[in-house]
């Protein structure tokens, strides 16, 4: 492996049908869900492009702020996939 990017290979070949990520939800359900490596692949591709059609590019700077929650945690490995660089701001 030769940058982080690359776990997003890992995570579709090795993981594939393994839980890599569990999380509750917080509705008043807090139901637990958990994401194979190809879902968890999927989403970060999806956040990758939608971060490329916002106009980030490669070596940007991008901040986020963000509690602890899936949409944070999608949202850098979109930016480690396309090879920006996250600064996260902690809530």
């Amino acid at each position: 492996m030769t940058h982080l990017s690359d776990l997003l290979k890992l995570f579709t070949t090795t993981y594939r049908h393994k839980t890599l990520l569990r999380y509750m939800d917080r509705t008043p359900e807090e139901q637990w869900h958990e994401w194979s490596g190809e879902q968890l692949a999927e989403q970060t591709m999806l956040a990758a492009q939608a971060l490329v059609r916002a106009g980030v590019q490669p070596g940007d700077r991008v901040a986020l702020y963000s509690q602890n929650m899936m949409e944070g945690i999608i949202t850098e490995l979109g930016l480690m996939a396309i090879r920006a660089i996250c600064v996260p701001l902690y809530a």
